[in-house]
């Protein structure tokens, strides 16, 4: 629209140069009318455009071109996902593809909520609706007419041949006076109606976006609508990236999202883990990895967070055994893992490894069971219910055999199937707990797995992984 002049306001220019980039095709309704109609007999200036949204007596929508630098969800009223627990759950799964801040809006008197996607620069359309449909989809939302729609809409391709084309579908604007659209904060309350407020609310959610991975997502999804086979990544090459990209861990803030893909990734593919597993994967190697206590900025929710990540990733990969990635030919002949038996020496290796810090001196020696649950889980990064799953290593009451061939582990090797698991006649730390005072509480044996479980690793109440529900309505 650079052709024609904007008009005087400063405001108006920004709403122009925001939603006027493409001016055929735009939608009206007036005063009275209950359905919208297109007016495709000339384009839509600037000047009027922004006369029109000043009207109060007018409704006025736009399209988008071939480039965009933001997306909108539209979320109607009466629809399953209009509460506060699915809409946290709808903004984890957008970062998960780099949009981390979205600017919030009630669409019109009707109470319905649009969620405005800015973005720091011009992305292609039609990748950017391909990628926001394939992330929310894989996190398990369906993307409906009256439920949960998507602007830009993943659009059918025109004959061209035959002199076709196919428009993306239009939306409203956000804020025209009369409409009783306005914006909203985190806890859905109207904060004002200005245009002002919310360009500054727009501004800072575009400059916190990750640019990085919004490129890689938007790179993704277009490979994934290419109808010829993909080149895929050697199967060893890609684990051996990933590992790469895990071993460091954080080495500075913005990280956290880049990190739980990764590790979501190497969990799902070469692990075999779903579900729950690959959740606690994710977290038990998010804490332990280099770097996560000084910059992670998400530690207070990163369960959350590795739980929206394991949904999104179990929806788009197989585990390596079954061709890797849905749509895309991995090899799968002559490869094995067994991602439980690795997960377990893993964290094996780090319990082994902080009994070694205790048996030196270096750490205090407990003089509880629940002492020495709080210190081990502290020290090796695993949760308590990990811990319990290796008793022998621990608990003096453990008549449990010691898995010896994860001790190869420790030099770097890779345990084979002729490794022979050991009676070991006594717990390796018996010999401390022979100097703890008397009285020292121990559980049965037979109840450690419930009794010993803090009250957040039994689920309940709360929902998955002892998350909040929140509260239905927003």
């Amino acid at each position: 629209m650079a052709h024609y002049p904007l008009p005087e306001s400063i405001h108006g220019q920004r709403l122009c140069e925001t939603f006027g980039r493409y001016p055929w095709s735009f939608l009206l309704q007036n005063d009275g009318d209950r359905a919208w109609h297109t007016e495709s007999r000339y384009p839509l200036k600037p000047r009027v455009l922004w006369a029109k949204w000043q009207d109060a007596a007018t409704q006025i929508g736009v399209r988008f071109g071939h480039k965009t630098n933001y997306a909108m969800i539209d979320i109607d009223t009466g629809s399953e996902y209009l509460n506060s627990a699915k809409i946290a759950d709808l903004t984890a799964a957008l970062e998960t593809m780099g949009i981390v801040r979205v600017v919030r809006v009630r669409s019109s008197f009707s109470g319905g909520l649009h969620l405005f996607l800015p973005l720091p620069e011009l992305v292609n359309t039609f990748n950017l609706a391909v990628a926001l449909k394939g992330t929310l989809q894989a996190a398990g939302f369906t993307v409906a007419e009256g439920q949960l729609e998507i602007f830009p809409n993943v659009k059918a391709f025109g004959k061209f041949w035959k002199g076709e084309f196919t428009e993306y579908q239009g939306h409203r604007l956000p804020l025209q006076p009369g409409s009783g659209s306005a914006l909203l904060n985190e806890s859905f309350q109207p904060v004002g109606a200005t245009l002002e407020r919310f360009w500054w609310t727009w501004d800072f959610a575009a400059q916190a976006q990750d640019l990085d991975l919004l490129l890689q997502a938007l790179s993704t999804g277009k490979k994934n609508r290419r109808r010829h086979k993909r080149i895929s990544t050697p199967l060893e090459q890609w684990r051996s990236d990933l590992e790469t990209q895990i071993k460091d861990g954080w080495t500075d803030f913005g990280q956290t999202n880049h990190m739980l893909k990764q590790l979501g990734t190497y969990g799902r593919v070469f692990l075999g883990l779903e579900g729950s597993e690959l959740a606690d994967f994710i977290v038990e190697r998010a804490i332990a990895a280099p770097g996560f206590d000084r910059w992670c900025q998400h530690q207070h929710e990163i369960h959350r967070k590795a739980l929206c990540w394991a949904r999104s990733l179990e929806n788009y990969y197989f585990p390596a055994s079954q061709g890797g990635t849905k749509g895309s030919p991995y090899p799968s002949e002559g490869v094995s893992t067994n991602g439980n038996q690795e997960r377990s020496y893993d964290a094996q290796k780090r319990i082994w490894r902080a009994i070694e810090l205790i048996e030196s001196g270096i750490e205090a020696i407990p003089d509880t069971i629940g002492g020495w649950v709080d210190r081990l889980v502290e020290l090796a990064k695993v949760s308590s219910r990990t811990l319990y799953k290796h008793p022998e290593w621990w608990h003096p009451r453990c008549k449990k055999p010691i898995d010896t061939s994860y001790l190869s582990l420790l030099e770097g090797e890779n345990p084979t199937s002729d490794d022979q698991t050991q009676q070991t006649p006594q717990c390796p730390l018996l010999k401390l707990f022979l100097h703890l005072p008397p009285g020292m509480k121990s559980s049965p044996t037979e109840n450690w797995h419930l009794k010993n479980l803090p009250q957040g690793e039994r689920g309940g109440a709360g929902g998955e992984g002892g998350l909040s529900t929140g509260f239905e309505g927003v």
